[in-house]
């Protein structure tokens, strides 16, 4: 029951947040450079299709 009440503390319960805060921060960049390349990417593939298909209606899938 002591690491309860330990716990509860709030210099524990501070960095307990902290480290969630931080941790979700990474989690938050790592999807931004995942969706960044994504996007680059998807720009590269648009580029490569012939002059005359896409300029009234994007036809790639």
């Amino acid at each position: 029951m002591e690491e309860i009440t330990q716990a509860a503390r709030p210099d524990v319960a501070l960095a307990a947040q902290v480290y969630a805060l931080k941790k979700a921060g990474e989690a938050n960049a790592a999807l931004l450079q995942a969706l960044i390349g994504a996007g680059a990417e998807g720009a590269r593939v648009a580029t490569n299709k012939p002059p005359h298909l896409g300029q009234r209606i994007d036809v790639t899938a």
